[in-house]
């Protein structure tokens, strides 16, 4: 009975077995990479392909976001696999991470995986083989007090469903991947958030750039910008007016002089902004303008040096009275 009731198990787990599919670890001392898929693909169109890079990292290891910070570099996937055209490594929302020295990384700890889109090259769907061996070359950085960085490849025999026009999931795999592709920011012009963005000149040559967002944010928002040749960021500092989120960031040029203040495009990504009352990660691009000479102290001293005419012309006109009644 016992022996009935473990081979009714594993026939339960045998189409599972057939289309989730996960690739070799390479592994190292701080740090393990493998390449996964969840589902098996149809021949037919659609032909997307829902790949991951799943990376599990040791204690106080860090991997890196599209900007990596003050150390390291943003992580590379290129796919060998001629059947495979138009792959793409994306980035779920980072974390900063305040490191020694006054440095600053943004990134990934623990575990996590990069989802990837790609496409099956377009060809008849009969000689699509029931198999298809996808490699790659991952090169990718990782940190703690030193950095390490690595070039490994990646295989991965992904699964080509026979007959019908629909994939199939495995439940588990596909849960482990929607985890990430669901922390993936949502582009700005989906969700309809409005932005705005002024560059101001600072007295010591440096910028500062506003960013306001149309939504409010939770406590544990934060701007991540991507790098700019022309200006190293700071710290952002959130603020909130209006039911908008506003961060502040000094830039500070990486020339002298600095380039001159003019319109800018700001590639941006936001996390913990409230959509829906659900903390969010939002990315886009915003076009950062000069801020306008206020004309407030013309305002103030115009009226100021006509009260002074008024009261020169009052002044005057007493003395000359005094001197009058005196003679």
């Amino acid at each position: 009975m016992r022996h009935a009731s473990l081979a009714i198990f594993l026939t339960l787990l045998a189409p599972l077995e057939a289309f989730a599919a996960v690739g070799p670890w390479q592994s190292h001392p701080e740090v393990q990479v493998r390449l996964i898929s969840p589902w098996e693909v149809a021949p037919q169109t659609p032909r997307e392909l829902r790949l991951g890079v799943e990376v599990t990292l040791a204690p106080h290891w860090h991997s890196y976001w599209k900007n990596s910070g003050d150390a390291g570099f943003a992580p590379a996937l290129v796919l060998k696999t001629p059947q495979i055209e138009g792959a793409e490594l994306l980035f779920p929302a980072p974390r900063r991470f305040e490191l020694r020295g006054g440095l600053v990384a943004f990134g990934y700890e623990d575990r996590m995986i990069y989802p990837v889109r790609a496409a099956l090259v377009r060809e008849s769907a009969a000689t699509v083989p029931d198999r298809l061996e996808i490699r790659g070359s991952f090169d990718y950085v990782v940190c703690a007090e030193e950095c390490v960085p690595y070039r490994d490849t990646l295989t991965l025999e992904q699964s080509i469903a026979a007959t019908g026009d629909a994939s199939r999931e495995d439940a588990s795999a596909a849960t482990s991947l929607r985890i990430f592709e669901e922390q993936l920011p949502k582009p700005a012009t989906a969700v309809a958030l409005g932005t705005s963005a002024t560059l101001r000149e600072l007295a010591d040559g440096s910028r500062s750039l506003e960013l306001v967002l149309g939504a409010p944010s939770d406590p544990t928002a934060m701007l991540f910008l991507l790098p700019d040749p022309a200006y190293q960021a700071g710290r952002p500092e959130r603020g909130l007016e209006g039911g908008h989120t506003r961060f502040r960031v000094q830039l500070t040029p990486r020339t002298a002089p600095p380039p001159p203040l003019a319109a800018t495009e700001i590639h941006w990504t936001a996390t913990g902004l409230l959509l829906g009352g659900t903390a969010t990660a939002v990315d886009g691009t915003t076009t950062a303008q000069p801020a306008q000479r206020s004309a407030f102290p013309g305002i103030v001293l115009w009226p100021l040096a006509g009260a002074l005419v008024v009261a020169f012309a009052v002044w005057a006109f007493s003395r000359a009275g005094t001197r009058q009644t005196t003679g």
